[in-house]
């Protein structure tokens, strides 16, 4: 089992350094939770609203935690460097994009583990490799909205009793 990635050595602690982020990353104090029941994010429009606005760090962490991925698997689905990562205080929001990507990632958690019933039996999965994607696990496509919108597909086929 992978540790929790705050906790890891070389800048696991999120939030305690006082490195300038680039203006990607916005210093506001409007609270964006993205944990919140996905009930709030029904409508298109306030799933765009929510990701315009941004998802603090913090919370991003948060459901990163939940799916034990590492600094850089974060990395990987944001798109930035292991180091800009390992630079980002919590405080602050992930811009549009990458709050796009947390959004859909907690949206394929939620379903997750509504299909396979807990946390840690998703999380064991989305580092499944899967003939139905090559030999290749569920997180090697977190990285595109495609790669979401084909994980979720394949959620749904598990969901519904189709091989997958």
């Amino acid at each position: 089992m992978k540790k929790n990635f705050l906790n890891q050595k070389n800048g696991g602690n999120f939030g305690t350094n006082d490195v300038k982020m680039k203006n990607k990353y916005q210093n506001q104090n409007t609270e964006t939770k993205v944990e919140e029941p996905m009930v709030a994010y029904a409508n298109p429009l306030n799933i765009i609203d929510t990701a315009r606005k941004g998802i603090k760090i913090s919370n991003a962490l948060d459901l990163v935690n939940k799916l034990g991925l590492s600094q850089l698997e974060f990395a990987n689905i944001l798109h930035v460097s292991l180091r800009t990562v390992q630079r980002f205080e919590s405080s602050k929001l992930l811009d549009s994009d990458g709050s796009s990507k947390i959004i859909q990632l907690q949206n394929i958690n939620t379903k997750g583990v509504n299909v396979f019933g807990s946390q840690s039996s998703f999380n064991q999965w989305i580092r499944t490799p899967l003939l139905s994607l090559n030999n290749k696990t569920p997180l090697q496509y977190f990285d595109t909205p495609f790669g979401f919108q084909l994980i979720e597909q394949l959620l749904g086929r598990i969901e519904h009793g189709i091989f997958a």
